[in-house]
């Protein structure tokens, strides 16, 4: 996700960071619990990572600019409940091809549909993407060999969301997917994948804040909630295993 308005100074980036912080902290406090394990797939700098730390889970921060990696790495300094690790994350383990922004670099994306989309739209101008640049790839499955299985799993991956759960084997206690109102068909596929390894019910959670949008949700009813939304809306998608 990445910021409403740009800071006016130093000060209001302060600001700006503890509110965003702390509404963060809000949404996740329900479901990401002390000692246990947690991914952030889609890490950026490490804002969400921060938050889980905060409430007592080990991380995995997952992202796949060098910049950002650096950054986090920067951030949480000799933390061992912290491990990062500078990949992207889809349905194959190996290399693929990103595609910087230079509007910010929470809009760096590997999804063709979504900088189609966004371009189209008007919500990113034509020359924002740079040329791609080489990343290596992991899936879910092989994150979780490594690290564990994590209780929570939190992934905001600007439209690749869809190849990511396909990386994923067997199913989770609680994932967050963000969504774009416009990606009608990813969120299909995300809710289909999900289903295909167990029994989820969602909520719908919409914009920077991740201000909730009606109650639970069965499977069916998630696609159709999202359609209901204004044009440009996105947000998170809650998935809590039954």
């Amino acid at each position: 996700m990445s910021r409403a308005t740009e800071p006016r100074g130093p000060l209001h980036r302060r600001l700006q960071e503890r509110y965003r912080a702390h509404r963060i902290r809000r949404f996740l406090a329900p479901v990401a619990g002390r000692g246990e394990l947690a991914f952030d797939v889609g890490a950026n700098v490490g804002e969400w990572s921060a938050v889980l730390r905060s409430l007592g889970c080990r991380v995995v921060a997952v992202e796949p600019q060098a910049e950002c990696v650096a950054e986090i790495q920067r951030r949480f300094g000799g933390d061992r409940a912290v491990t990062t690790v500078q990949a992207a994350v889809a349905d194959w383990i190996g290399s693929g091809q990103l595609r910087p922004s230079t509007t910010s670099s929470t809009h760096a994306s590997m999804s063709a549909d979504w900088r189609r989309t966004a371009t189209k739209k008007g919500y990113m101008p034509p020359e924002a993407w740079l040329e791609p640049i080489e990343v290596g790839v992991v899936t879910l499955d092989s994150l979780i060999e490594r690290h564990g299985r994590p209780s929570y799993c939190k992934i905001d991956v600007e439209g690749f969301e869809p190849q990511a759960l396909r990386g994923l084997s067997d199913p989770l206690a609680g994932i967050d997917f963000e969504f774009h109102r416009e990606l009608a068909e990813a969120v299909e596929e995300c809710v289909a994948r999900l289903g295909d390894l167990g029994d989820y019910r969602y909520r719908v959670f919409v914009g920077e804040w991740a201000d909730e949008c009606g109650g639970e949700l069965a499977a069916g009813a998630v696609p159709g909630a999202v359609a209901t939304l204004g044009p440009g809306i996105w947000g998170m998608i809650r998935a809590r295993r039954l």
